[in-house]
């Protein structure tokens, strides 16, 4: 796991001072040994977080001729099943290692190919060509930007908008954020700073992007072969065998984070029976008795014999290190769960640990989320909408937002009911509505700027062929992956704060034959009843104890008093009149009503703490366009 940064111009050297400053910028990613390669018109450099090969797997890698050359950031893991389809002599000392050799024989081919995550620049020499790619969802970063006929990438935005300031915002990436939690597609908050997106391929020639190929999309099975119960689970049960055996492969000791809830318990209890050796755990825990899950934690810890660390975060933990935090993931964000991720990976660092494996992607990919329920109930009251006993059912999920259990049947129903099947995106559209309270926040100039632009058509246009077949649920499973698991969960939230203190984070749900599996399950096999993650729990029945499998849904939340954060001394004066007005994404007497208003408060509503959460993150990051 590294940092990768280059250029590609018609003058190298003049390149060399640019690409050096940028890679020096990432060297957090990998501070363990750099490497640089320089050619007449390429500059590709690398700095090394050393886990595999620790001696030999030094980059850029070269083919046997020395005309194409690579650097990576990832891990490849199945690389012997590559190695073997490509009859080469030279030695494979590094994961990495066979990718120039991949390219030699498959070109651009090669990436559907790999099962692993990874952002792989590839500078061919005989075609005069760049080519950028990233994994199939994304779980490593990487973008480029075109300046005067140079094209320049990095792993992470910050490296590429210091080289030269960026000059406009782009306000449809501010409205995607407040819309869907994350960024959509190739943007970023700089109009001239692009990212590949999650399964793309990008060819550069002569200055500017010749093609793009799109080799992976998340699909679900329209003509699907149903698996009998006892035969998923056996298959299921296999394949996350596998899969969490070539995740554990490294050179360096691995760790495993546990949450407590069903994931992450089901990885740590297959890696202690499968694996070789005692295992090592840690958990966030929250001062917050509502937010905590330690309970749940040494259940499984003590259950399995793990050496368990627990890091016990504060509300002021939080606030003090929200605005490095921000700094680091380099885009606005409505949630604060992105600092204790970030605390925690700080702290496993501190421990001596470069590799930790997480449970991300299950929920997204086998059903565990209450907006696939919702899906599920909005169906089912739709058949008798004068019925208050189907309605009933809705105080089943979100059961977590205060005040919620209390709400009346009729409430709920109105409330859900707002939302009719048949709308296109329905699962979301409540969701989404959060987009246009923010728009209230912002400058005149920046509304103006986004009257004619909408964050639903924009997902609209890139939908797949196949998505009117799709069942409603995998509609919303479709939405939920390539909004908020591509863009938020494994970025903001898993790469940026991982690697920003020198770890790996791995996900063993995002196997390639685990994805395709899930994407060939029933909706009855993904949320029977209203079970969530049906299949995926009658596997976690062989492994982990009933009070884990039986336990109450409790989604990852981190929530403080919104005065402090208001006050606090970082970013306070960015809340000023003065500093809003200034950067020119809000307007400074919407903020100053807000601020007043929320000060006055005891506690802040959900809806409140994120738009404070969104203002503040994006003022920090203008500050740091205007100094850093």
């Amino acid at each position: 796991m590294c940092g990768i940064a280059g250029g590609i111009g018609a003058n190298a050297l003049s390149m060399q001072s640019k690409v050096s400053k940028m890679i020096e910028e990432l060297i957090y990613r990998g501070p363990d040994d750099k490497g640089i390669y320089i050619d007449r018109t390429a500059v590709l450099a690398h700095t090394r977080l050393a886990i595999r090969g620790i001696r030999e797997g030094k980059q850029p890698t070269f083919n046997k001729k020395r005309d194409i050359i690579c650097v990576t950031n990832g891990e490849i893991y199945n690389n012997d099943e590559l190695v073997n389809c490509l009859n080469v002599k030279e030695k494979m000392l590094c994961d990495t290692d066979c990718i120039p050799f991949l390219y030699e024989k498959f070109s651009v081919d090669m990436f559907e190919k790999i099962n692993g995550q990874f952002a792989i620049a590839i500078w061919d020499k005989r075609q005069s060509e760049l080519i950028l790619a990233r994994d199939r969802f994304g779980q490593k970063p990487l973008y480029y930007r075109i300046i005067e006929g140079e094209i320049y990438f990095a792993s992470e935005i910050a490296p590429l908008m210091h080289m030269e300031r960026s000059s406009e915002i782009n306000g449809e990436t501010l409205m995607d954020i407040c819309t869907t939690w994350g960024t959509l597609r190739e943007k970023t908050i700089y109009k001239d700073i692009c990212a590949v997106n999650c399964g793309e391929a990008i060819v550069f020639k002569d200055g500017k992007v010749h093609k793009k190929i799109q080799y992976f999309h998340p699909r679900f099975y329209c003509d699907k072969h149903i698996l009998k119960k006892d035969i998923a689970v056996s298959q299921l049960d296999i394949l996350l065998k596998e899969s969490i055996v070539n995740h554990q492969v490294s050179d360096v000791p691995i760790a495993y984070y546990l949450s407590g809830g069903l994931d992450s318990s089901l990885i740590v209890a297959m890696a202690a029976k499968y694996g070789n050796n005692k295992i090592d755990t840690f958990s966030i825990s929250f001062s917050r008795r509502n937010l905590d899950e330690s309970l749940y934690q040494n259940i499984v810890a003590d259950k399995f014999n793990t050496r368990h660390r627990c890091l016990v975060v504060t509300e002021e933990d939080i606030i003090d290190s929200f605005y490095e935090c921000v700094k680091h993931i380099q885009m606005p964000t409505l949630r604060l769960g992105v600092v204790p991720m970030y605390l925690l990976a700080k702290y496993v660092s501190k421990c001596g640990y470069k590799v930790v494996l997480s449970g991300e992607g299950a929920d997204e990919l086998f059903g565990g989320y209450d907006i696939f329920k919702e899906t599920k109930i909005r169906r089912f009251c739709e058949e008798d909408p004068k019925s208050l006993e189907r309605g009933k059912i809705y105080s089943k999920i979100n059961a977590y937002v205060d005040g919620y259990r209390n709400t009346n049947v009729a409430a709920l129903t109105a409330f859900y009911g707002q939302v009719k099947s048949e709308m296109l995106f329905s699962s979301h559209l409540l969701r989404f509505k959060f987009g246009d309270y923010c728009k209230q926040f912002f400058s005149k100039k920046l509304k103006k700027s986004l009257e004619k632009y909408s964050v639903v058509d924009e997902i609209k246009n890139t939908l797949p062929p196949e998505f009117g077949e799709y069942s409603e649920i995998e509609k919303a499973q479709y939405l939920e992956i390539v909004t908020f698991l591509e863009n938020y969960l494994l970025s903001s939230q898993g790469d940026r704060v991982s690697m920003a203190n020198g770890i790996e984070c791995r996900y063993p749900f995002l196997d390639n034959r685990i994805v395709d599996f899930a994407f060939q399950l029933d909706d009855e096999q993904k949320i029977c009843e209203l079970n969530e993650k049906y299949i995926l729990k009658e596997v976690a029945k062989r492994y982990l104890p009933k009070e884990i499998i039986d336990r109450e849904k409790f989604p990852y939340r981190a929530i403080i008093d919104h005065r402090k954060l208001i006050m606090n001394e970082k970013i306070f004066p960015l809340l000023s009149k003065e500093k809003i007005y200034e950067h020119k994404i809000f307007d400074e007497n919407a903020v100053e009503k807000f601020l007043k208003r929320v000060l006055n408060k005891e506690k802040a509503s959900e809806k409140e703490l994120m738009i404070l959460v969104f203002i503040c993150s994006t003022q920090i990051l203008m500050e740091e366009r205007s100094y850093g």
